[in-house]
């Protein structure tokens, strides 16, 4: 055994050094920026069955049935199909709280005859954003 000690210098540079894969960071929420809340979990956290919804456009008035939600948007199981950036009127009860809000359709996915309704919340009231930020909130705990 030698008592050198080994120095910097004599590592050989790795100015070369590559590596052949690029490195994404894996979002947890896949390409969500927030977490959303399932129907499941809003009946457990509310304690009811279901959340209903009512959806205007100027030809449509219809009642859904709420798939997930989060501060920016919800999803709602509809009979009619929109249109991908329609603009709508959305209205719900999430526990005592009355929300209704301007929503922009992001996007409409059959699924057994209905469909599963994409909205983006537009200009969202801030007492709404935070009862909806409650519920989000008491998902975790």
């Amino acid at each position: 055994m030698t008592n050198e000690k080994t120095n910097w210098d004599d590592i050989p540079s790795l100015d070369d050094l590559s590596v052949d894969w690029s490195y994404e960071v894996d979002n947890p929420l896949g390409k969500r920026e927030r977490i959303r809340v399932s129907l499941k979990d809003l009946k457990r956290v509310l304690g009811i069955k279901s959340v209903p919804a009512r959806v205007i456009t100027k030809d449509i008035d219809e009642k859904g049935g709420f798939l997930d939600i989060d501060q920016c948007g919800a999803a709602v199981l509809l009979k009619n199909k929109l249109t991908v950036n329609q603009v709508v009127k959305i209205g719900f009860l999430l526990g005592e709280d009355k929300i209704v809000s301007l929503a922009v359709v992001k996007n409409v996915n059959e699924v057994e005859g209905k469909y599963r309704t994409g909205f983006l919340f537009k200009d969202l009231k801030p007492e709404y954003e935070n009862a909806i930020n409650v519920i989000v909130t008491s998902k975790n705990y």
